[in-house]
């Protein structure tokens, strides 16, 4: 059985430029270290991509995270574009 959450977190992969959707409880795993669990085909994506974001010398940790990100995505110019995959991601998670 795979994980279940209803925290969904978003992190723009540096390497490709895609935002990645991980569940929060694979993200806290991630984050202490844990081996990979035993994961359905669907979630493992999301697995490697929580890896991947804490693993990242530059990934935004910690209290006011969220609001670093929300800026970077502003100074950047791409709240347009940041708005539109938000609204569809959660679309898809409501279905």
């Amino acid at each position: 059985m795979g994980f279940q959450s209803d925290e969904v977190y978003q992190y723009v992969d540096r390497d490709t430029g895609e935002i990645q959707l991980v569940e929060g409880i694979l993200l806290r795993a991630a984050e202490a270290g844990d081996e990979t669990p035993s994961l359905p085909e669907w979630q493992k994506p999301q697995w490697l991509a929580a890896q991947k974001a804490v693993s990242s010398d530059r990934a935004i940790h910690g209290n006011g995270a969220f609001r670093m990100f929300k800026d970077a995505v502003r100074r950047l110019d791409l709240r347009d574009d940041w708005d539109e995959f938000e609204e569809e991601a959660l679309r898809e998670i409501a279905i």
